[in-house]
């Protein structure tokens, strides 16, 4: 936001130096990003007047002007101008010879005009354009002066024919909680606070007692009362929650014209066009105030009504920046009658501006509901000045003063009369008054300084927060929160008012450090950590990817009614609610991709949602589970001279993920399934423990490559943590996280079958397992054989057995009849031949 130094100062009794001011407003919390001077032209820069203007002889672009500068049209100074509108008879400023202009040179250096010769034509000093002064940012050709000054000023210094007032502007970054920050008083009332100095509001306490005010309340159920004759239009409130206050005044007789010159400049100043004394009325007082307002044309009423509702149904409408757009149901409109007039607290519609021929005024000023204007702005794409302060939460209390003061001013510079009759209508949405309870000793202790009470309760009063009740002991006292800081809600948000005015900086360092005993991590966080230094120490990288995607992405890896939309999506790439991983871990791949990356290894632990039918989670009907993804993609070694580069493959991460289970003890209760249905897949496995799925890995089809656009092969896994967790709980009593190593050798067995070619591998092993029982510690398959001398639709797995008995050494002739047992039992089964 940007604010004027000497706007600010206006309201406070004695200035404060603009070094002084950006240091404080820094150290109370409303950063200073940037200090800019306006309004001060060095005094080397005059009017002059042109003479006449010829082409360069040598540069189609160039114009050789003689410029009278003060000595008379006989001592002429010649310029040489690029400007595109330099003509004879224009009044121009004159940057003379030694003069330092607020631009900077080739060399990143303040330029200072200096003789020059350009293409072999001498040139005494420069025709300034607005922004080579300071005096704003158009750059398309010189400032010709004519209707600002006139011929005897020729010679005088710029500053005094333009009587520019000096100031400086402050950029400054303003935090989202401090919407009281937003405006030229709440600024002042906060250096006040932190200074010796006295804030002075310029709106009078008493400014309604000349005015009749027609409240009335509007609640749930009852019919808005019909105003006096004296006033209108009428003015009904449909969306109680969407807009609980909402103030008009009728000034008649109005003169739109151009605004005054001291209204303009302060306008300009901060980076706004000034339009007309009306408008420029409401945009100076939104400024200064923080109150947005809105002024329509009232001859374009036709109901006699203003009406604040929302529709269930999409609206076309036209806005002031002249473009039409449809709003989503559910959004606040100001209607004359049932036709929408202005899209509430963001921008008026083009049909009801205020413009030279506008006579009778109808003004706005209202209190809507912070999130509504924040979704609307966000669904629209529009954010104004009026929005930027409505979504953070303005003074619902400030409306009728405000309007009333607003009136005042457009009355003063476009006359008129102003209604004697004011309607300010409330709903029973409108916010109450908050009371915190505020302890010294508990700041003390906070802080860690001692606090004079005296001292504590006026930087409260300066800040407008009044006692409300004082403890009989004097040691706490409840005060009542100003509507116009909703940031402050606890003893601790007063607390932090107190060390924010006084100065963090100033807060000793404790000469004693406390010890915290931190509090053991829970079961699940311990987990968590378990699992990602397993993933981590296989050379996986973590990644961490947004849970919202776009609704392309989010439909590739879940189905239509399983997605969560997000009703205010932030924009077109974060729309929906994630249901898998993977369409992040896509992003990533093609991220790194595109940047020569041709080797990835990566990990993410993080939630994924889903809609449900039973009661969800943490949200009615949403599932919402912690979910491992596991991803590899590309080149898994390059080329050396000793090997040539070779790809990832799908059994490389298959052996990584069963690692991962051995590691945490679950890698022989776990039963893997080939999934032939698998929508991004044909090679894509289903891991389950007991009856529950706990995961699943699959190679991304070609399709769903193109969808990503990945032109890599992609091998990911995900498991279901949350279900990992369940499982482990339940079935840690009887697993060993330990075993003694055996005094005595295993023994070894290689065995090849000849089976079927599409019979499962795990189903052969399932059965070994089963016949072989607790003897057999280990089973791989270490050999896999397909080719004609076997048949075409056969293929030979060969298995290697390792057995062993803790209480003595085995012998071949004991292992042998548990093999024939092994052999006879696959024969019947799987029809398995031995191979050898």
């Amino acid at each position: 936001m940007k604010a004027s130094v000497n706007w600010i100062s206006s309201f406070l009794s004695s200035s404060i130096p603009v070094d002084e001011m950006t240091e404080l407003l820094t150290r109370i919390g409303h950063e200073v990003d940037e200090v800019i001077p306006v309004g001060k032209i060095p005094s080397g820069v005059i009017l002059g007047k042109v003479l006449k203007a010829e082409k360069h002889p040598d540069a189609d672009r160039l114009s050789v002007c003689l410029v009278e500068i003060g000595n008379g049209p006989d001592k002429a100074s010649q310029i040489i101008c690029g400007a595109p509108n330099v003509a004879e008879g224009q009044l121009v400023a004159v940057a003379l010879p030694g003069t330092t202009l607020p631009i900077q040179d080739r060399e990143g250096k303040p330029l200072t005009i200096g003789k020059a010769k350009i293409r072999g034509i001498e040139s005494n000093g420069m025709i300034c354009a607005e922004d080579e002064l300071g005096l704003g940012e158009d750059h398309s050709g010189i400032m010709v002066l004519n209707e600002q000054a006139n011929t005897t000023q020729i010679g005088k210094s710029l500053s005094e024919v333009l009587d520019l007032q000096p100031d400086t502007i402050l950029d400054i970054g303003l935090t989202p909680n401090r919407p009281d920050a937003a405006s030229h008083i709440g600024l002042a009332r906060d250096l006040a606070a932190a200074t010796d100095v006295e804030f002075q509001h310029p709106i009078p306490v008493d400014n309604k007692s000349e005015f009749s005010i027609s409240e009335s309340l509007i609640e749930e159920g009852s019919t808005p009362s019909t105003p006096s004759k004296e006033t209108s239009p009428q003015i009904t409130i449909l969306d109680r929650k969407g807009c609980p206050r909402y103030t008009g005044v009728v000034i008649s007789g109005v003169t739109t014209t151009e605004s005054p010159d001291w209204i303009k400049k302060r306008l300009e100043s901060l980076g706004l066009r000034p339009v007309n004394n009306v408008v420029d009325i409401t945009n100076w007082v939104l400024h200064e105030t923080g109150q947005p307002l809105h002024a329509f044309d009232l001859d374009t009423f036709t109901s006699g009504t203003v009406t604040v509702q929302s529709f269930d149904k999409k609206v076309s409408f036209s806005t002031l920046d002249h473009s039409k757009r449809e709003y989503a149901p559910g959004t606040l409109f100001i209607c004359d009658g049932d036709k929408p007039v202005a899209l509430a607290g963001i921008m008026g519609g083009e049909e009801s501006e205020v413009s030279s021929r506008t006579k009778n005024v109808f003004l706005e000023s209202a209190y809507f509901d912070p999130s509504n204007i924040r979704k609307t702005s966000k669904q629209s794409g529009l954010q104004t000045d009026a929005s930027y302060r409505y979504e953070r939460g303005i003074d619902p209390e400030a409306s009728l003063s405000v309007a009333i003061y607003a009136a005042k001013m457009i009355q003063e510079v476009a006359g008129g009369e102003i209604h004697p009759v004011i309607q300010d209508v409330k709903t029973d949405a409108f916010p109450v008054r908050k009371q915190v309870t505020f302890r010294v000793s508990r700041a003390e202790t906070i802080l860690g300084v001692s606090l004079n009470a005296d001292h504590v309760k006026k930087i409260f009063s300066k800040l407008d927060i009044q006692v409300k009740h004082d403890s009989s002991n004097q040691e706490s006292w409840t005060f009542e929160i100003p509507a116009f800081r909703p940031d402050i809600s606890r003893e601790i948000d007063l607390i932090e008012e107190i060390g924010r005015i006084i100065d963090y900086n100033s807060l000793p360092v404790p000469q004693v450090q406390r010890a915290f005993v931190p509090s053991p991590l829970p079961e699940w966080e311990t987990f968590k950590d378990r699992v990602r230094t397993i993933v981590s120490s296989t050379r996986y990288r973590e990644i961490v990817t947004n849970s919202l995607l776009s609704a392309k992405a989010v439909h590739i890896f879940g189905l239509e009614d399983e997605i969560v939309h997000t009703l205010n999506p932030v924009s077109q790439d974060a729309v929906s609610l994630r249901s898998s991983l993977m369409g992040g871990f896509s992003q990533v791949v093609r991220f790194n991709i595109n940047r020569e990356s041709d080797s990835l290894r990566c990990f993410e632990i993080g939630q994924v949602y889903a809609k449900t039918h039973d009661q969800g989670d943490w949200v009615s009907g949403i599932r919402e589970r912690t979910h491992l993804l596991m991803g590899i993609a590309g080149v898994k070694a390059t080329e050396t001279w000793r090997e040539k580069q070779t790809q990832y493959e799908f059994f490389d991460l298959k052996e990584d993920l069963f690692a991962f289970f051995e590691s945490l003890g679950v890698r022989s209760e776990l039963e893997s399934t080939l999934d032939m249905t698998d929508d991004l897949g044909q090679d894509a496995l289903v891991f389950k423990l007991g009856d529950d799925i706990v995961g699943r890995m699959v190679a991304f089809e070609t399709e769903i490559l193109k969808k990503v656009d990945v032109d890599l092969p992609l091998f990911v896994a995900e498991i279901d943590l949350s279900l990992l967790f369940t499982y482990l709980q339940k079935n840690s009593g009887h697993r060993k996280l330990f075993e003694e190593p055996s005094k005595f050798p295993s023994f070894s067995y290689d065995a090849a079958f000849i089976v079927q070619k599409d019979l499962q591998v795990e189903e052969l092993s399932k059965t070994i397992k089963q016949t072989a029982g607790d003897s057999l510690k280990e089973l791989f398959v270490f050999d896999l054989y397909e080719g004609e001398s076997i048949g075409k639709d056969k293929k030979s797995v060969a298995f290697r057995m390792t057995f062993l008995d803790r209480n003595k050494t085995l012998s071949s002739t004991e292992v042998e009849p548990v093999v024939q047992k092994i052999v006879k039992i696959l024969d019947s089964k799987f029809s398995a031949k031995l191979r050898s």
